[in-house]
C-alpha cells in the first residue's frame, strides 16, 4: 500500500492494471475505521491491484480533481480510467468485489 500525493496519484492510477485509492481525513474517525476494511482488502485483492491512500486535507488538489465529495471515498480504477466510486465507509469483501469487478472491465482502447 501506497501513500499518495497530488503528483504521485496521477502516476499512481496511470499504470496499467487495476488500482484502488482511498481518500481520507487523516484524524476522521470514518477514515480510520475504513483504513481497516481498506487494509483486509488489500490483504485479499494485493495480488491483482494497487492500492494507494490520498490524506485530501494535504493533497486538496487531488481531491478536487476526482470530485471527491463524502471522506472516506475509494476510487476504483483499471488502466487509467475510473471505473466505481465507493461513498463513505464501506466493509472490505465490497472493496474486494469491486476490485475484482474492475478486473473485468473492458477499458476503451
Amino acid at each position: 500500500m501506497q501513500r499518495l500525493n497530488t503528483r504521485t496519484l496521477a502516476e499512481f492510477i496511470s499504470e496499467p492494471g487495476v488500482a484502488a485509492v482511498m481518500f481520507g481525513a487523516p484524524h476522521g474517525e470514518a477514515t480510520m475505521d475504513q483504513a481497516v476494511q481498506f487494509a483486509e482488502a488489500w490483504l485479499e485483492c494485493h495480488d491483482a491491484a494497487n492500492f494507494g491512500y490520498v490524506d485530501a486535507f494535504e493533497s486538496v488538489a487531488a481531491a478536487r480533481a476526482y470530485a471527491v465529495r463524502v471522506l472516506p471515498t475509494t476510487m476504483i480504477v483499471n488502466d487509467g480510467e475510473v471505473v466505481a466510486w465507493i461513498e463513505g465507509p464501506h466493509s472490505s469483501i465490497r472493496i474486494a468485489q469491486a476490485v475484482k469487478n474492475a478486473e473485468r472491465v473492458p477499458v476503451a482502447a
